[in-house]
């Protein structure tokens, strides 16, 4: 039986407030793919879990700490536009 908690693939999203919750949940960002130049993708590392907290963090039920949030959005978009990111 598959479990969905049980990832052995990157998770993937484009959604910067998805992002920056995931990895203020303590999740680790493997890259950043910016081939579409109006978009970023951001891909993290395969870990249990990720998937229920990316739905908590749509159904508005993720609780992570406020200062967390905001430096994994000020990180991420340093990394999104930074040439050596």
């Amino acid at each position: 039986m598959n479990n969905d908690n049980d990832r052995s693939y990157p998770y993937s999203t484009s959604d910067l407030g998805c992002a920056s919750a995931l990895l203020a949940a303590g999740y680790a960002v493997k890259s950043i793919d910016k081939t579409n130049p109006k978009r970023a993708q951001f891909v993290f590392k395969p870990k249990t879990g990720i998937d229920k907290s990316a739905n908590s963090y749509w159904e508005n039920k993720l609780r992570i700490k406020a200062k967390a949030m905001f430096d994994s959005i000020k990180y991420l978009k340093s990394r999104i536009y930074n040439q050596c990111g």
